[in-house]
This record gives structure tokens, sequence and C-alpha cells, in this order.
């Protein structure tokens, strides 16, 4: 387990620690399961099985490829 320290806004951790006191369970240990909960979520997503699915030999992606992705992808506008 790695340590860090997080930033909360004051209502989240009122609402957190109202958690604490209504379950019993660490404000660690309820952190611990939000993320984990948010991290199956977006594993779930299709999307996010394709990235990195695609990488350049020779040429780089073009630098405004994450502006101009639909151009990159269908084409210029007719």
């Amino acid at each position: 387990m790695k340590r860090t320290q997080i930033l909360l806004e004051d209502s989240q951790y009122l609402q957190l620690k109202d958690e604490v006191s209504a379950t019993g369970k660490s404000l660690s240990a309820i952190v611990r399961d939000s993320i984990a909960s948010h991290l199956m979520e977006r594993e779930k997503d299709p999307l996010f099985a394709i990235i990195g699915f695609v990488q350049a030999k020779k040429d780089p992606a073009p630098a405004d490829l994450g502006a101009q992705h639909d151009k990159y992808l269908y084409g210029a506008k007719k």
C-alpha cells in the first residue's frame, strides 16, 4: 500500500466524515473503495480497451491530432 495526500473540498470532507460515522469504516477505506469503484466503471467502457492500440512507428502523430481527430479519422469536410 502506498501513502498519498489529497486535498478535499470542505463539503466533501464533511460528507466523508458523516459516512465514517454511519459505517464505522475509516476515511481511508471509504476513499479506497470509491477509487476502486471508479476504476472498475472505467474498465467497463469498451473505448478504454483501445487506448495505446495504435502507435506510430516512424511518423509521429500530428501536433493537432487531439483537436482535429475527426479530420484525421473521417477526412476533410466537404
